[in-house]
Parts: C-alpha cells; sequence; structure tokens
C-alpha cells in the first residue's frame, strides 16, 4: 500500500519538475537575449600615442578626439576672407590671426605688459611671445591641451599664413620642425635635447636658435610626455613668402 502510494506522487513529481525546468530555462535564455552588449563586456579606456622623433608621446583620448574633430572637418574653420573678417582690428601694425587651411584658425592675442610667461588659456586662441619681437621675429605660443595640439599636424612644407589688423595678410613656409626634451623637467631654464639630432643646448641657445630671425614666423607648444606636460617643446620655423 505504501510502496503504491509512494510511487503515484513519484509519477506525479516528474511531469512538475520537467514544466519548472523548462519554464526556468526558457527564463535564463531569455535574460541574456536582454543583456546588452555594453553590459557583456566592458572596454577599458585607453591612450593613443603618437610618434614624435621616435619618441612615444602620449595623447589623451580626449585630445585624441579633438584632434580628429579638426583634421577630418575642415569645414569647422571658416573660409579665409571670412575669418580675416573675424579678427582684423584695423590696427595696421597688429598680427591679429594664424591661418592654416584645414588644420587651424586661431585668433592672436598678446602678452600682458612684462608678463614673458602668459599664455592664453582659451581654446582657438594663440599668444605672441613679446621677446620675439626685439629680434623682429613673430613669435606665438600655444598650450598642446588647447590650440597647440593643432601644431602636431603641421608638416614640413606647409603654408603658413598671418593676418595682420588691417587684413592683409603674409604667407610663411614651414621650414624646420624640432623637438626638443626638457633635460630637467622642474626647471623652465633647464638644458634640452633635440630629439632628432641628441645635440645639448641650453635655455638661451634655444632661444636664439629660434627667435634670433628677423622675420621669421615661430610656432611653440609644449610636448607632453608619461603624464607630464611640460617634458618638451615643439619649435615650428617658419620662413616669408614674397
Amino acid at each position: 500500500m505504501s510502496s503504491n502510494f509512494t510511487g503515484k506522487i513519484m509519477l506525479l513529481f516528474i511531469p512538475f519538475a520537467l514544466i519548472v525546468f523548462f519554464v526556468f530555462s526558457r527564463l535564463q535564455t531569455t535574460q541574456a537575449l536582454n543583456v546588452r552588449p555594453a553590459e557583456i563586456v566592458t572596454m577599458p579606456e585607453t591612450s593613443k600615442t603618437e610618434m614624435v622623433a621616435n619618441f612615444q608621446v602620449s595623447v589623451s583620448p580626449v585630445a585624441t578626439q579633438e584632434i580628429s574633430t579638426a583634421t577630418t572637418q575642415p569645414s569647422l574653420f571658416p573660409p579665409l576672407d571670412e575669418f580675416i573678417h573675424q579678427v582684423a582690428d584695423g590696427q595696421a601694425g597688429d598680427v591679429s590671426g594664424l591661418y592654416i587651411q584645414g588644420i587651424t584658425a586661431l585668433k592672436i592675442v598678446q602678452q600682458p605688459a612684462g608678463n614673458l610667461g602668459y599664455i592664453d588659456q582659451n581654446e582657438g586662441t594663440a599668444t605672441q611671445f613679446q621677446s620675439a619681437n626685439a629680434f623682429g621675429a613673430i613669435g606665438l605660443l600655444a598650450h598642446n591641451f588647447l590650440a597647440g595640439r593643432d601644431f602636431f599636424h603641421i608638416q614640413t612644407g606647409q603654408d603658413i599664413i598671418l593676418v595682420h589688423g588691417d587684413g592683409s595678410i603674409q604667407h610663411y613656409r614651414a621650414s624646420i620642425i624640432a623637438d626638443y626634451q626638457r633635460l630637467t623637467p622642474t626647471d623652465l631654464r633647464s638644458n634640452f635635447l633635440e630629439l632628432a639630432s641628441s645635440q645639448q643646448l641650453t635655455a638661451d641657445q634655444l632661444f636664439g636658435k629660434f627667435y634670433k630671425k628677423a622675420h621669421h614666423l615661430i610656432l611653440q607648444t609644449c610636448i607632453e610626455n608619461n603624464g607630464n606636460p611640460d617634458w618638451g617643446v615643439r619649435f615650428i620655423d617658419g620662413i616669408p613668402v614674397q
């Protein structure tokens, strides 16, 4: 009697267990199909590196995206005639804009009197370096995390246009692009190592090499490496084109 009763219960339990198993399996499958790809695999944020004179120079993901946008969408920059209208201030003696087709269009601002270390913190600007004026050169400074990042897309032979306050323009050709490592990172008067030649120069020698050139246009920005934004310096020497 007891054995028969137990057998009947088992016969009833087996179909019930199969039903529960089937429902549970369907529920698990449905949940798996509803998971978004981002929840299955999370890609870590990575930094990109660029080669500067055979040295790997780190570029943050944000900066990389901004560089890509600036160089792949030239329509972000106005046509030259429109840019001239935007920056001209009517003063013939002023330099008011820097224009490189497809790369950058920058307004030029002045350093406050006596503040030779000042570099404007606004996007879309370069700062005229007072110390270069005494030698008849035009020096333009920009932070590498702002407008200076565009300097890394300039190539030798590139046409660089300087806009004067009265709307007139002067063409320059990028003749030298040189990168230097600051040998004492915390010292702005540090000696420098030219990456291409391994030649060492003092800060004064480096200044003279680029800024004691009458009628030249010099672009300067810092090189970031290993998280140090002041690891080195890039100079671009533009010679006037008649």
